[in-house]
C-alpha cells in the first residue's frame, strides 16, 4: 500500500532513525496507533533485513527492543478492544433481557 511505498523511499540511515524514534514512542508512552507503528516497523525491518543483520549485531538490540515493544503495545491494544467488546456484549444482553417500555397509546386524530 501507500505506507510501504513511502517506506521504500527511505535510505538505511533514515530508516534507522525512524526505527529508533518508533522504539522511543513504544517504550515511553502508549502508542496512539500501535497497529500503524508495528506495520511500519515490520515493513522497514523486512526491507532492510539484509543490511540490518549484516551490521555485526549493532542493530540487533534495536530490532529486539522493537519486537518486544510492539508485542507489548499490540497486546495492550488487543486487551483494550476485547474489554470494550465484552462491555458492548453485556450491554446488548441487558437490553435484550430488559422489559420493553410501555408506550402510551396516542389519541386518535380528530
Amino acid at each position: 500500500g501507500e505506507l510501504e511505498s513511502a517506506l521504500l523511499q527511505l535510505p538505511l540511515d533514515k530508516a534507522l532513525d525512524l526505527l529508533r524514534r518508533a522504539q522511543l514512542c513504544i517504550s515511553n508512552a502508549p502508542a496512539a496507533s500501535p497497529e500503524l507503528l508495528a506495520r511500519s516497523v515490520v515493513a522497514l525491518v523486512r526491507l532492510h533485513h539484509g543490511r540490518l543483520s549484516s551490521g555485526g549485531g549493532e542493530h540487533l538490540g534495536l530490532v529486539r527492543g522493537l519486537r518486544s515493544g510492539c508485542k507489548r503495545a499490540l497486546q495492550a491494544e488487543s486487551d483494550r478492544v476485547g474489554f470494550n467488546l465484552a462491555a458492548l456484549r453485556s450491554m446488548k444482553q441487558r437490553l435484550a433481557n430488559a422489559r420493553p417500555a410501555s408506550i402510551p397509546a396516542l389519541p386518535a386524530p380528530e
